[in-house]
């Protein structure tokens, strides 16, 4: 879930002390294009820097780049060069002042989600039944977009931080060897806690 306080951050980053360059009257709209194929991922996001702006952002985007024709684009949707994916109204000065924030989380949680989906496309080429899943070596601060881009990619998300499993890694294992690192956890949590041990090549 994106927080006011996530946008906040993220345009505080941004603009600083003062916008220097955004001196623009009006209302405007704009669309953000695809430049290279790949899978959707990060829209939650741009929409609720746009919201948060006072811009609309509902998303009346398109396939085919006409104004209202197809269906609308969303997380996990492939696109290609040219397509639109997102579309925003509003005052000038606060579409400019979101775009950059707004397009930078989209291209990132694109990479993401488009590198997933080639990692299960290549895997389930080989076996439909392997699932592909991210790990918790996420940028910090940016964890839940991320997360979600790997499903929109179609991986799964592993676990979410360290309270969904235990995982018995190499550092556990060097420090107490394995057993005794696997009897010490089921020890130290409940019954219904999950345990998934690390193994090497």
């Amino acid at each position: 879930m994106i927080t006011d306080s996530d946008v906040e951050r993220w345009l505080r980053e941004d603009v600083g002390h003062h916008d220097v360059t955004n001196h623009v009257p009006g209302e405007t709209t704009g669309r953000l294009v695809a430049k290279e194929s790949g899978v959707v991922a990060g829209l939650d996001a741009a929409r609720a820097v746009f919201e948060y702006l006072g811009v609309d952002a509902a998303g009346e985007a398109d396939h085919d780049g006409a104004v209202g024709a197809g269906e609308t684009v969303e997380d996990g949707d492939r696109v290609e060069p040219g397509e639109t994916v997102l579309r925003v109204a509003g005052p000038a000065r606060e579409v400019l002042r979101g775009e950059r924030v707004a397009v930078n989380l989209v291209c990132h949680a694109a990479g993401v989600a488009t590198r997933t989906r080639r990692a299960v496309d290549a895997a389930r080429a080989v076996d439909d039944e392997v699932a592909i899943a991210g790990t918790r070596k996420t940028t910090p601060g940016l964890r839940g977009i991320e997360k979600r881009a790997v499903v929109a990619g179609g991986g799964d998300t592993h676990r979410l931080d360290l309270s969904h499993m235990v995982m018995v890694k190499d550092n556990h294992v060097a420090e107490l060897g394995l057993e005794r690192a696997v009897e010490r956890f089921r020890e130290r949590t409940s019954f219904a806690t999950q345990i998934e041990v690390e193994v090497e090549e």
